[in-house]
């Protein structure tokens, strides 16, 4: 059965477990207890991590008995991804329990790494790229590049990611924190101007939640002593000064995206322009970079993680400002989830007796599928019904990429997959015709 690809998201809320099959569908999913190495011990950041892999395992298969297994692996594979691994001491102190737990000996098949090296999973779906750059921007924020070497991914370096007092440029933490300076700043220059700013649906919003009348009041809340216990203070005094703050973008979201709100709008081009600048630094801006570790955005996926990212029109924000500093990227990934986008990076990486597609853009698998045979009909939003050359077998549904349309490696497998359900065809005969397509098609 060691034909299971795993991969582990390890963090400080929750572990997160994918497994995959050999050709990239996820099969199972678990989930376990906060599994961060920097505050807890190995016995107990192990159960987590054995609660999550086992409730996937009995997803993914029958025949899965206890961890430690008492035969060979179940697993040809394994990635984890561990919140606080951010020294070899740190992944050395873990390395053996994790191997003794799936039985995996320490060496090519088990990376250990820390948990933003999922992010860069993406760079294995391309042919055209050889670096990835990591963006995280939830409550916290941090950049960092990555290079896949000798099909292992490899960190080149890191900017941010100093925690709310120091860092968090982009973070939600910092959207709030620039929330509040803008107002203030707007406060203040009315006094110069002699005259009140325009009308803010932001600026409403922030009054009432945080039960002020004017502005400046909001000092007086803001820097109000942290509660003694859970239940003292009212409003938001009952809540620590940090997450006053980092509980403010959703409004300033709302009024930029929803309100066209010109101070919300400002207030979240700002954040970004922080968070930019730490990505561009990775690419070299302004700094001498060692040739062996320089990083282009021509050759580069860029990978998002985190919930503020989450949220496309401002993922746009960043991806335009990079563009206007002449970084500009062939292929932008969300990652909604580590897990699953690690498990399938990893069987792209270890695949065996099947050629890896390269990707194409959505024209050119049009044009494949007709060679095929195949006519096609959209039949409404991105759904497109493929009827086969017979007239007689069912038809096949397929969804065009957004908003990026290339169809990915991954992508092409599964179709592959679907062609043998389907029809009986071989997997290899589909792939073979899809790598036989000219790449300008």
């Amino acid at each position: 059965m060691a034909d299971l690809y795993l991969c582990v998201d390890c963090g400080g809320t929750k572990t997160s477990a994918a497994i995959s099959d050999i050709h990239g569908t996820i099969i199972g999913r678990g989930a376990g207890g906060p599994s961060n190495i920097t505050y807890l011990t190995v016995d107990v950041f192990i159960a987590s991590v054995r609660s999550a892999v086992l409730s996937a395992l009995k997803e993914a298969s029958s025949e899965c008995g206890a961890l430690p297994p008492t035969g060979e692996s179940p697993f040809a594979a394994a990635w984890f991804g561990i919140s606080g691994a951010d020294s070899p001491a740190a992944i050395a102190k873990v390395t053996p329990a994790i191997s003794d737990l799936l039985a995996i000996p320490a060496g090519p098949n088990l990376t250990i790494a820390n948990d933003t090296q999922l992010l860069a999973s993406p760079i294995r779906l391309y042919s055209d790229v050889t670096h990835a750059i990591a963006v995280i921007a939830g409550t916290g924020s941090i950049a960092v590049g990555f290079k896949q070497e000798d099909g292992r991914i490899k960190e080149l370096g890191r900017v941010g990611g100093w925690g709310w007092i120091l860092g968090d440029e982009g973070g939600g933490y910092d959207v709030g924190r620039e929330t509040l300076r803008q107002l203030l700043l707007e406060e203040d220059l009315a006094s110069v101007r002699g005259q009140p700013s325009p009308p803010s649906k932001l600026r409403d919003r922030i009054l009432e939640k945080f039960n002020v009348a004017t502005v400046m009041e909001i000092l007086g809340e803001v820097y109000h002593p942290d509660p003694q216990t859970e239940s003292s203070g009212e409003g938001m005094r009952s809540l620590p000064r940090e997450k006053r703050l980092s509980s403010i973008p959703p409004l300033a979201f709302t009024a930029a995206f929803e309100d066209d709100d010109w101070l919300a709008k400002r207030i979240l081009e700002a954040s970004a322009k922080q968070l930019v600048g730490q990505i561009a630094a990775l690419l070299g801006d302004g700094e001498e970079v060692d040739p062996s570790r320089r990083i282009r955005a021509q050759s580069s996926v860029i990978s998002f993680g985190g919930s503020l990212v989450g949220i496309e029109k401002y993922r746009q924000i960043i991806l335009d400002q990079l563009a206007e500093r002449g970084h500009s990227f062939p292929h932008s990934h969300f990652v909604e989830d580590a897990a699953v986008a690690g498990a399938i990076s990893l069987t792209a990486a270890s695949r065996l007796n099947m050629p890896w597609p390269s990707p194409m853009k959505w024209e050119t698998f049009l044009k494949l599928m007709t060679q095929m045979g195949f006519t096609y009909e959209i039949t409404g939003g991105s759904s497109v019904r493929f009827d086969p050359p017979d007239n007689q077998s069912s038809s096949i549904t397929i969804h065009k990429p957004h908003p990026d349309t290339t169809v990915t490696p991954v992508h092409l497998i599964k179709i592959a997959k679907r062609m043998r359900r389907y029809y009986g065809w071989k997997e290899e005969d589909f792939i073979t015709g899809a790598n036989a397509m000219p790449s300008s098609a």
